[in-house]
């Protein structure tokens, strides 16, 4: 995925999402899985964790598990 600088995400070794990347890597690619009630979650490749916001703006790919992932409704 790019973001609106052009750039595109990347996932470091801690779980942080980060969008500064000028060119794409094979192993930092994401799933976008399709949930109930027009919901989404995004998981990380590199990984295999779930994308989760917070409230500062903050995205990282740190919960293996579902239910602790941020749902973005569509």
């Amino acid at each position: 995925m790019t973001g609106s600088s052009g750039c595109y995400w990347s996932v470091d070794n801690e779980g942080s999402v980060l969008v500064n990347s000028r060119e794409p890597h094979a192993r930092q690619t994401f799933v976008v899985e399709l949930h109930r009630h027009s919901r989404l979650a995004i998981r990380s490749t590199l990984n295999s964790n779930y994308l989760s916001a917070e409230q500062n703006g903050t995205v990282s790919a740190k919960f293996a598990d579902l239910s602790d992932a941020t749902l973005w409704q569509y």
